[in-house]
């Protein structure tokens, strides 16, 4: 799986995950940095999640503004996304994260990012569709 992946001199790096058995939940995180002064700037960085059975998100973490749900600037049928949006040079580098509920194993996902007017897009290491085993439940920190 990929632990990181680099679009238009942004990099962006799976930094772990935690499980929270006793809520029943999975918080995913990233980290973020820019390569030098990259023109044109990010606007904004997107993961595609489950829809079968649907990652609920019930909190969030990073800068600019996040939306949850249908991905306008994805391609089709990408309906379950969190995306991070008025995001600048400025603003970028740092961590991001999210909260979902239930457990889930990890694969490769999605991952778009918008600098200008190009969707650069990538795998990166996120959950996957398929819910954890009750007895192989994890802790990891990259």
């Amino acid at each position: 799986m990929p632990d990181s992946v680099t679009m238009a001199n942004y990099n962006i790096s799976f930094s772990g995950q935690v499980e929270n058995p006793g809520d029943n939940t999975q918080t995913w995180v990233y980290r973020i940095r820019k390569i030098g002064e990259p023109i044109p700037q990010i606007n904004l960085w997107i993961l595609v999640l489950c829809t079968d059975p649907k990652h609920h998100i019930i909190s969030s973490t990073g800068a600019g503004t996040v939306k949850f749900g249908v991905c306008p600037t994805c391609f089709p049928g990408m309906t379950n996304t969190i995306m991070w949006k008025d995001l600048n040079n400025q603003n970028i580098n740092g961590l991001y994260s999210f909260t979902i509920k239930g457990l889930f194993e990890p694969a490769d996902i999605p991952v778009f990012l918008s600098a200008g007017n190009t969707l650069n897009t990538g795998l990166i290491t996120g959950p996957s569709c398929q819910p954890m085993e009750p007895n192989n439940v994890k802790f990891y920190i990259l």
